[in-house]
C-alpha cells in the first residue's frame, strides 16, 4: 500500500521511562519498513516520566490530564487540519491511554485525535493474567 499522506505515530512509554531503550528497535524498524513502502511516518515521543509519576499523591487521572495537555502542546503542528495519530504504548503507557480516552473522548462528543491504538505488554488487568 502506497501513501502520500503523512502517518503520525506516537509512542507512549510506561510511567518512569525517559528514552527509547524501552522499545529497543521497533520504532526504527517501523520507520525503515514504512520507507520501503513509500509511507511517510512522523514519529513522536511523549514521555510520562516528565509527569512526576513516582510520587504517591499523583494519580492516573493526573497523568491522563498531563498527557492530554502534552498532546495539545507537543502535537499541535502535526494534528492540524483534523489529522489523527496512531498510538503505540508499552507497559503502563497502555493504562494511561485507556484512562485518557475514557476521560476525554468516550462519550463521543469530541473526536479523539487518536485513530488506532496498539498496546505492547500493557498491565491491563494486572500481571496475574500475563
Amino acid at each position: 500500500m502506497k501513501s502520500s499522506e503523512q502517518i503520525i505515530v506516537v509512542f507512549v512509554h510506561g510511567w518512569s521511562v525517559s528514552d527509547l531503550s524501552t522499545y529497543g528497535e521497533p520504532p526504527l524498524c517501523l520507520r525503515d519498513e514504512a520507507k520501503k513502502e513509500e509511507i511517510d511516518i512522523v514519529h513522536k515521543e511523549i514521555f510520562l516520566g516528565r509527569y512526576i509519576s513516582f510520587h504517591d499523591e499523583v494519580r492516573l487521572g493526573d497523568i491522563s490530564r498531563a498527557f492530554n495537555t502534552a498532546v495539545k502542546e507537543q502535537l499541535a503542528d502535526v494534528l492540524k487540519d483534523g489529522s489523527r495519530f496512531i498510538c503505540i504504548t508499552h507497559s503502563t503507557g497502555g493504562l494511561l491511554i485507556r484512562d485518557w480516552f475514557n476521560n476525554y473522548f468516550k462519550d463521543g462528543s469530541t473526536i479523539c485525535p487518536m485513530s488506532h491504538l496498539i498496546m505492547l505488554a500493557p498491565a491491563n488487568y494486572g500481571s496475574a493474567l500475563a
